[in-house]
């Protein structure tokens, strides 16, 4: 297997996958235990990260927050993601809001 290092990807192609997809191969990964070898594979063919709107990630973080707040632990990993997203140094950050409420109308930003 050739591996494409430091791989670009194409913006052109890119995607939109329906949550309940997403949700179906994580917990095929899950189940399996195939973490290192998902993680490995996708290093091997170039990619080292993958590009995401920071607005699911954000709801993600609610999701955590509301659970926390009813007595739910968090443990080291969910720590870490709710730590590392939104606080800039390479992590995505939510655009500000602007009127309109689709954050590209070119207006100012909403106070």
């Amino acid at each position: 297997m050739s591996a494409r290092k430091n791989h670009s990807p194409n913006l052109n192609i890119l995607s939109q996958v329906p949550i309940r997809r997403l949700s179906f191969v994580m917990k095929y990964i899950a189940e399996g235990n195939l973490w290192d070898e998902f993680e490995a594979h996708l290093e091997d063919e170039g990619y080292t990260e993958l590009m995401i709107s920071a607005e699911p990630i954000a709801a993600m973080q609610d999701l955590i927050r509301q659970k926390v707040a009813t007595g739910n632990e968090v443990h080291k990993r969910g720590q870490r993601f709710m730590d590392s997203i939104g606080c800039g140094g390479g992590h995505p950050t939510l655009p500000p809001k602007f009127p309109g409420g689709d954050g590209g109308d070119g207006g100012p930003p909403v106070e």
